[in-house]
């Protein structure tokens, strides 16, 4: 991977990262202008810029702009405004970069600004507004202003009608002052990163930078110098409806969609990216480019604290504890290693201690605040079974005390733990990382380096693996006392140690401000960010900062102590005591059982790479709740030790079914799944403990979330309600499907003897009962599916000694038919034994309640909706707005309606959202697209409303879809092709590396897509589709309607 930079005449800056391994692109453009720079006058004005440039260009307008044109191909898009500046970012199909580059440079630079789009995102932003007022992340963000003294950060920044006005041309005025102000070039860095080589890159950067001047003309009048293929896009304007397919969720822990994320979900455009910038000069002899010096841009001014830093918030989420810091000067590279050692799971690290003790669950590192001068670094701990804030500042504090005393190998060593993780995301993530979050340690780029005058270029190789593959012992993690230099890429300057010590020093125990969100009752009100808080500020008492210093001082003397009387060894070091990393590593001996499983062996790409194997495990029944959780949490101590030896440990919930994902060297693979089934096999109380109370923290973030997204993250459980589970109460056996993607035969051959030593039944061969009424009838599980299709060979992939074939017990079903694609449902149960079996309870504590879904059932409101065919489900929600979803799962388990229905998909998407957000303007939240979870696939539909209650959103949804009839009969077969070839990209892409390969390889078996192939698309006509899309609309006994129901809504500002 190699990366260059450039500054263009016009002032642009340029970075184009060469990636030959990779098969899509991405490109980020960041404007040096957020929410900071808008008028007084105008509050949210940034953040309305960023949404009505999505709504066309003086080149790309309709279904051509970048909006409706990208997404139909099977890419996505995003942008986000922050306090200092704004971005756009997309990733898609190498090939599509051209193009896409082109569309979004032509709305930056450009755009239309119609009344009427402007209008329509003031109701969109209007709506936003009232979403964040329920959202704990945002409001536990304006608390945190109250520790200030007065600063414009604490002024109302999201934007909605009331501030917007009514005077529609004033506001467009307004809105073209701004932009002719700041979207500049001299003011924007744009990325780029994809397989072209690094000349071709170049070339379509400045093909794209045209658009831009950095003169004083107006927008509406500078000269176009559009490249002869920029305008080849409108030649598919004979393409009707261009749809989207595959749209991404965000999903993992404090990851928040943004304003753009298109036809999603709604998030905090303003406050979900706690991200960082460029270290400041003073700060680092190297020459840095400071968005403060550009021309047009006002040097924004400092925070300062107030004595008040004592901050207690009412959340029904509580509870949760924030500590904070304001850190003067850019420390990019540094946060990285920051955040690198703080999320460290392994035993000896921060977490595991906390664990240990009860006092945390959890922890992040966010950024509510950022400037070209200033950060706000905040460390939130999350549960506890005892949570005590002094006792946790203390730690933290004895941590970061710690952090300066590390040696230059152990900052490398975790450095390349953070090289290791960023290989492994994709393209857009990773450009996301680079330009706005953590930079990789030793590379920070666009405005965190001096960027070279026009015509000149600066070019660097970073010796770091390509994604999803391992860097082994040799770089990352070497022996003790030899240092990995530039092996690394870390590139270490004569400053870093100083700057190191420089941010650490900046987090006194005297300048923390502490937040405490809890559900108790706070009397006292505060408005901070335009929203109303149950908020109490106070002073630090001295009693407590007393107890903190005392605590922390005992803590180094415990740890002087146990230095002075142990060796440095993971062996003898005591339990609690911090270690880090790297450390001699003891090998044991593994003695593998007699016996075996039968492991399926799959090949990778390339498949002459026998070091990178990776080991698959997934139970086939759904976990009951709280497993997943549970498991995961006893699982971390292990993933955290794994990393740190070059392997790599995953237990996640993929598309609602849980996945073990094992990946390291031969040796250290066998080790570590021994380990695994070692603590599985005796699970400790705390897992217990701290797995049940992460599923109810899980359950009340749900309810407290954004509609749509709660009933998102409850889909998948009850999808699983007619499939049956395993108990609650005994570790969840039953049958367990394992897979071996690459290794060698040897390495195979030992896995398959260690996995009879896992606590549940893994591949076992399975009997079918000789009695017709015993046989296993998957029919119940999709309603009034008259020839439900069955065949259990896909749980246990390649595995015909396991596999049971049920499809003679589906009269005239279709030998192609007969493929269950929902193998979540599935109806076997695995026997466990009593001695083996493992209460869902700790020492001394009563038997354990209900089931998490037991409770969900008794909090649910019936839902209201009669005259709509299928099945209904309510989930209660803390949001004052009416959601709906409705799935229309396949109506026959084949790859033709497999094929079918991600083409309907794809077909509906770009007129859905037209319609029911453009047209009608029904509210936020709109989306149409294929959709899989607990292993059924379906066509999902997405409405979010303040104003349309729940059965009028059913009735346009109905609408929709019979008004689609025409559109799919006048289908050209040209348009039809062209659909098929985009989603054959997408399955036909492999990724790179070992872990992404195998995933992508288990879910495409999970769903029935591994037998995809474009002869199916190919055999679908216009008309065959238009066949399909009136059954779809037939079958609708077998639709699934989930909306929302309030109960006891918690109000922010209320007690």
């Amino acid at each position: 991977m190699v990366t260059q930079q450039r500054q263009l005449d016009n002032g642009l800056r340029i970075v184009v990262i060469h990636d030959p391994q990779a098969t899509r692109a991405a490109a980020l453009l960041r404007v040096d202008a957020g929410s900071l720079h808008e008028p007084a006058e105008w509050p949210g004005l940034a953040h309305l810029l960023e949404h009505v440039l999505f709504a066309g260009s003086q080149n790309f307008r309709c279904d051509e702009r970048l909006m409706a044109w990208l997404p139909a191909r099977g890419g996505r898009l995003n942008a986000t405004t922050r306090e200092a500046d704004t971005a756009f970012f997309f990733e898609c199909a190498a090939s599509l970069l051209p193009d896409a580059l082109l569309r979004m440079s032509d709305m930056l630079a450009v755009p239309l600004l119609e009344q009427q789009a402007i209008a329509q995102e003031v109701a969109t932003i209007d709506a936003e507004c009232r979403l964040l007022a329920d959202r704990a992340e945002t409001l536990c963000d304006a608390a945190l202003t109250a520790a200030f003294e007065t600063h414009p950060w604490q002024r109302f920044r999201v934007g909605d009608r009331d501030h917007f006005g009514e005077d529609a041309a004033v506001l467009q005025q307004a809105l073209r002052q701004f932009h002719r102000d700041h979207y500049r070039a001299e003011n924007c860095t744009l990325w780029l990163q994809g397989p072209q080589p690094p000349d071709e890159l170049w070339q379509l950067a400045q093909d794209a930078a045209r658009l831009f001047s950095a003169n004083d003309m107006p927008p509406d009048d500078r000269p176009l110098s559009v490249p002869g293929d920029a305008l080849q896009g409108e030649r598919l304007l004979s393409v009707p409806g261009d749809g989207l397919h595959g749209d991404r969720l965000l999903s993992a822990p404090g990851n928040v969609l943004n304003s753009h994320w298109l036809h999603s979900v709604p998030g905090d455009a303003l406050h979900g990216d706690r991200l960082l910038s460029a270290p400041d000069e003073s700060q680092c002899s190297e020459p840095r480019f400071s968005a403060a010096g550009v021309a047009g841009i006002s040097p924004l001014p400092g925070l300062r604290l107030s004595r008040q830093r004592r901050l207690t918030l009412r959340l029904p989420a509580g509870e949760c504890l924030r500590f904070a810091f304001l850190v003067d000067g850019r420390f990019a590279e540094e946060m990285t290693l920051l955040r690198q050692l703080l999320l460290d799971e392994a035993e000896g690290g921060l977490m595991a201690a906390l664990r240990e003790e009860g006092l945390a669950d959890g922890v992040r590192l966010l950024l509510p605040y950022q400037s070209p001068q200033q950060q706000l670094v905040c460390f939130e701990f999350i549960g506890g079974e005892r949570q005590d804030g002094v006792k946790l500042a203390a730690r933290l504090h004895h941590w970061l005390g710690q952090l300066a005393l590390l040696s230059e190998t152990q900052r490398a060593h975790y450095a390349g733990l953070a090289l290791r993780q960023f290989s492994r995301q994709a393209p857009l993530e990773q450009l996301r990382d680079r330009a706005l979050a953590f930079p990789l340690p030793g590379h920070s780029i666009g405005s965190t380096l001096a960027f070279p005058p026009p015509g000149h270029s600066i070019g660097s190789t970073l010796a770091f693996p390509s994604p999803g593959h391992s860097t082994g012992s040799s770089l990352a993690f070497p022996p003790p006392g030899h240092s990995t230099g530039s092996t690394l890429a870390f590139a270490l300057r004569e400053c870093e140690t100083d700057r190191w010590l420089a941010l650490l020093g900046q987090f006194s125990p005297q300048g923390m401000i502490s937040l405490i969100v809890t559900d108790r009752a706070v009397d006292a009100r505060q408005t901070q960010q335009g929203f109303l808080l149950a908020l109490a500020i106070e002073s630090e008492k001295p009693a407590e900062l007393a107890e903190l210093a005392e605590l922390a001082e005992l803590a180094e003397l415990a740890e002087l102590a146990e230095s002075a009387e142990s060796a440095e060894s993971a062996d003898n070091a005591a339990p609690g005591r911090l270690r880090f990393f790297p450390q001699a590593q003891r090998s044991t001996p593994i003695v593998l059982p007699d016996n075996a499983v039968a492991l399926p062996h799959h090949g990778l790409h390339p498949p002459n790479d026998t070091e990178a194997a990776v080991l698959l495990l997934s139970p086939i029944l759904p976990l009951p709740a709280p497993w997943g959780d549970i498991l995961l949490t006893a699982l971390r101590p292990l993933a955290g030790s794994l990393a740190h030896q070059g392997g790599e440990l995953l237990f996640s919930n993929q598309q609602g079914l849980w996945l073990l994902q094992l990946s390291a060297p031969a040796a250290l693979m066998q080790t570590a799944l021994a380990a695994i089934n070692a603590r599985l096999n005796n699970l400790p109380a705390a897992a217990l403990g701290a797995g049940q109370r992460e599923a109810q923290r899980r359950r009340g973030r749900d309810r407290g979330d954004i509609a749509v997204r709660a009933l998102l993250a409850e889909f998948p459980a009850l999808l699983q309600e007619s499939a049956g589970s395993l108990s609650d109460d005994v570790f969840p056996g039953g049958v367990w499907q394992a897979a071996l993607y690459g290794g060698s035969e040897a390495l195979h051959a030992d896995l398959a003897r260690l996995l009879t030593a896992f606590p549940a039944a893994v591949n076992p061969p399975l009997q079918v009962p000789d009695a017709p009424a015993a046989a296993v009838n998957l029919s119940s599980q999709v309603p009034d599916a008259s020839a439900a299709a069955v065949n259990l060979s896909s749980q246990v992939p390649d595995a015909s000694a396991a596999a049971v074939n049920l499809s003679s017990q589906v009269p005239d079903a279709p030998a192609a038919k007969r493929k269950l694609i929902s193998p979540g449902s599935a109806g076997i149960s695995g026997a466990v034994s009593a001695d083996s079996a493992v209460l869902l309870k700790l020492p001394g504590e009563p038997e354990p309640s209900t089931s998490a879904t037991d409770e969900i059932d008794a909090a649910r409101v019936q839902a209201t909706m009669p005259f709509y065919r299928g099945v209904h489900r309510s989930v209660t929600t803390d949001s004052r707005e009416h959601a709906l979803l409705l799935f229309c799962p396949l109506v026959e388990q084949s790859t033709e309606c497999l094929a079918a229905w991600q083409l309907l998909a794809a077909c509906y998407a770009q007129p859905f959202f037209q319609q029911l957000r453009v047209e009608q303007n029904i509210g936020y939240a709109v989306s149409c697209r294929f959709y899989q979870a607990a292993g059924r696939c379906g066509v999902l539909f997405i409405l979010q409303s303040p104003r349309v209650l729940v059965d009028e959103l059913a009735g346009r949804i109905e609408a929709f879809l019979q008004g689609m009839t025409p559109q799919l009969a006048a289908l050209t077969p040209q348009s039809l092709a062209a659909r098929s070839a985009s989603l054959l990209g997408e399955l036909a892409e492999q990724p790179a590396g070992a872990m992404a390969q195998s995933l992508k390889h288990w879910l495409q078996q999970r769903y029935g897509q591994d037998d995809l192939s474009a002869a199916h698309f190919s055999r679908i006509t216009p008309p065959q589709l238009l066949a399909w899309h009136r059954q779809l609309i037939a079958e609708r006994a077998g639709w699934w309607w989930v909306n929302n129901a309030t109960q006891d809504r918690f109000v922010a500002g209320e007690s």
